[in-house]
């Protein structure tokens, strides 16, 4: 059985040359990395930036917010019952020791879990940047 237009056995085909109409078409600019889009402060690289200070000004605001929420508490815990006021503890004032010591507990230990969540929020960035370049 042999094929119509196909040359026998013993024939070698004759080459033909392919070439595209669009030879002279301007070819696609390689596309940028995002770490250049940042370095040199393009609009996309503005938008990253942009998005990652947003993130840590919303983590920001959030603990700064829970601080307040905290001593606003406190300050209404220590009004609303009087008989804290004449409490002691060896010598100090109950409200001191919480003011002076246990408050700045919790501020370290707020301070811990912010840094943690920026530095995850700054991972993830980062993160984002290395997938731009693969």
């Amino acid at each position: 059985m042999s094929l119509s237009g196909l040359p026998g056995r013993g024939q070698t085909p004759k080459r033909v040359r392919v070439t595209s109409p669009r030879r002279q078409a301007a070819r696609r600019p390689p596309s940028r990395l995002l770490s250049q889009e940042i370095d040199e402060q393009t609009a996309l690289g503005e938008i990253y930036i942009d998005a990652l200070l947003e993130a840590q000004r919303r983590l920001a605001t959030r603990l700064l917010g829970g601080i307040a929420l905290l001593l606003a508490a406190t300050l209404a815990a220590f009004l609303a019952v009087p008989a804290v006021h004449g409490a002691r503890i060896g010598p100090l004032p109950v409200t001191w020791l919480w003011l002076g010591v246990a408050s700045y507990a919790l501020l370290v230990v707020a301070a811990v879990a912010y840094l943690r969540a920026t530095e995850r929020v700054e991972r993830e960035f980062i993160e984002l940047v290395r997938r731009s370049r693969s």
